[in-house]
């Protein structure tokens, strides 16, 4: 089966971020059952026309952007010139207020849904200061807010579009309160890379790793993983540390801030003077720069706990949990969207976001009971595995192809 995929932003600069590493997931394994995959994306101005992502190829046009009443001429001609089967179509909530040029698509569509679904509540406890400084990933979320209901059922009720995918039951769930019939979402969960379990690492292993970043085999490190934006909840784990680190000196914090490109450096740089105040440097290493898969795994799995306190998921089902799960680390992370599904009470610990009391209180428990690190990691990565169920996955996706094709 022809297959054309569409997505927005779609680079190798980002392909192993959400969303769009589900995106690529989703093509590799189409790929690998015999389809074949034709990626259309943006980004002419500063990419080849005709480029390849994990050996597929990419046709990419200056924008995919259209208006209400005006399709994207180009890329319906784009699209009609290759002639597929089928057409997957990425979607975010606040697509919806601009679909016209899958009126102009011939071919039946099934849309991989990747936007988290907040409520009014949900976003303006955040506060406005926080809101205004994440504004880069708030911005789509707040646009979400303005999409009436009425509005996605009728564009649904058009046929448009003839099933969505989504990577959360929470997804799927908070669709279906919208008034989208249950027989058009499906959920299909994201998988993340088998080295994430079966990479091993040795006891004095971990102990060098410890050394060479000043920490000591006692120490009870949790560690932070990821971009330093305010709304993946770095500042509050900043202060919940530094209030446990003086009823427990052996609690430190390491923190691998994987810094992007195109990401500005006032949030890193707000970060460090955070510690500073704290007097962060008692207590906490950074560590920035790109890191390889295999030493985040290995720099990871020498912690104790993994803190991953989100105030806001800006894409459906981060995997950073998954990843810190699959390891068999304790995982404390917060209830937005997504996140309580991911870790259910029995595989880690949730707290309420922003919460300082409480996530200083989750990590000084663990801190004070192997016995419960130790259980709360195996389960975390039995959790994970079930997430990651390949053979199930394929299954999903034939259905859903007969189905549009039939």
């Amino acid at each position: 089966m022809r297959i054309c995929i569409v997505a927005s932003d779609l680079e190798k600069s980002n392909q192993r971020l959400q969303p769009w590493r589900y995106l690529v997931e989703t093509a590799c394994m189409l790929a690998q059952n015999g389809h074949e995959i034709q990626l259309l994306s943006d980004g002419l101005s500063r990419l080849l026309k005709n480029d390849f992502i994990e050996g597929l190829p990419v046709i990419r046009l200056a924008s995919l952007q259209d208006w209400p009443l005006y399709p994207n001429q180009q890329v319906v001609k784009t699209i009609t010139n290759n002639m597929p089967d089928l057409v997957i179509w990425h979607l975010g909530l606040s697509s919806f207020f601009h679909l016209s040029t899958l009126k102009q698509i011939p071919y039946p569509v099934i849309c991989i849904f990747t936007s988290p679904i907040y409520n009014l509540h949900e976003l303006t406890q955040l506060g406005t200061n926080k809101l205004l400084l994440g504004v880069r990933f708030s911005a789509v979320h707040l646009l979400g807010l303005l999409i009436p209901d009425w509005y996605i059922r009728r564009t649904i009720d058009k046929g448009l579009i003839n099933n969505l995918v989504v990577e959360s039951r929470t997804n799927n769930s908070r669709l279906l309160r919208k008034g989208i019939p249950a027989s058009l979402v499906h959920v299909i969960r994201p998988g993340i890379d088998i080295s994430w379990f079966t990479q091993k690492q040795l006891p004095h292993q971990s102990v060098k790793i410890r050394q060479d970043i000043g920490f000591s085999k006692e120490d009870i490190v949790v560690v932070f993983f990821g971009p330093s934006t305010p709304l993946r909840g770095l500042p509050t784990l900043l202060k919940a540390i530094a209030k446990v680190h003086t009823k427990d000196p052996r609690v430190k914090l390491l923190i691998l801030s994987r810094q992007s490109e195109n990401e500005p450096l006032h949030d890193h740089f707000a970060i460090q003077k955070q510690m500073a105040q704290l007097d962060g440097h008692k207590w906490a290493h950074m560590a920035t720069g790109f890191l390889s898969q295999e030493k985040l795994i290995q720099m990871i799995s020498s912690s104790d706990i993994v803190a991953l306190p989100f105030e806001l998921v800006p894409s459906d089902v981060p995997l950073s949990v998954l990843e810190a799960m699959a390891l068999g680390v304790p995982v404390i992370t917060t209830r937005v969207v997504c996140l309580p599904e991911m870790v259910p009470e029995e595989a880690g610990i949730c707290i309420q976001p922003s919460d300082l009391n409480a996530l200083a209180e989750a990590i000084q428990s663990l801190a004070a009971d192997p016995e419960l690190r130790h259980k709360l990691g195996n389960a975390g990565r039995m959790n994970a595995l079930s997430w990651s169920d390949r053979d199930k996955n394929n299954g999903y996706w034939d259905l859903l192809l007969s189905q549009a094709i039939g």
